[in-house]
């Protein structure tokens, strides 16, 4: 798959599940996730100029981050977010992996992530606001795991995500996240031992639940 084809199937994709969302001046498209878009070639450009994400194509890296998008929509937790919340949820899932080698467990991506994001967002004329939740969400989007190992506990996830909504995002993404590794991942990874489907979405449920 060429970058073209690659460009046609995002916008396709967004364009089915209106996720165009922003108003703007600048970019090819007239919204702001468009334009999101459009500028993931030149975000793989950046990174792999600075020795990340050598070994990431396109269609991989896309794919994921479609995938974790997908899932949170999907997620029945996501239609109690405000609209302002959806927006930074969407944002959140495209860019969260900005950092990541591909193909490796990448030790500290989620801080790398935060900062090619930050730079990409400086870009955009996008509210201050909803900038800061996004890089929040991107800079901790690994919480469930020191919370799955109990490293860390409900109060500490609290003090990490502020308000309702964005503890609600995290856990979205979390889920998103975690089920888009590939078809097995989070069956095997949750407990250790190989869960069924159904046993996985009652295990996490049970695990998160304290979270709020």
């Amino acid at each position: 798959m060429n970058i073209e084809q690659v460009r046609k199937t995002l916008f396709s994709y967004l364009n089915q599940n209106h996720l165009f969302l922003y108003n703007g001046s600048r970019g090819i498209h007239e919204s702001f996730f468009g334009r999101i878009i459009t500028i993931y070639p030149r975000t793989f450009l950046i990174l792999t100029d600075q020795g990340v994400l050598k070994s990431f194509s396109y269609s991989d890296f896309i794919i994921h981050s479609l995938k974790v998008l997908q899932n949170a929509l999907n997620n029945p937790e996501y239609n109690t977010l405000s609209n302002e919340s959806k927006e930074v949820l969407k944002i959140t899932a495209l860019m969260h992996d900005f950092g990541k080698k591909g193909h490796v467990i990448t030790t500290g991506h989620a801080s790398l992530s935060k900062i090619y994001s930050e730079a990409i967002l400086d870009n955009y004329n996008i509210p201050s606001k909803i900038k800061q939740r996004v890089l929040n969400q991107i800079a901790n989007h690994h919480w469930f795991e020191n919370y799955n190992k109990g490293i860390t506990n409900a109060e500490d996830v609290a003090k990490i995500f502020p308000t309702k909504d964005d503890i609600t995002i995290a856990k979205i993404l979390a889920k998103g996240d975690f089920e888009s590794v590939n078809p097995k991942f989070h069956l095997k990874r949750l407990t250790g031992t190989e869960l069924s489907q159904a046993e996985y979405e009652k295990t996490f449920n049970d695990i998160i639940k304290n979270v709020k």
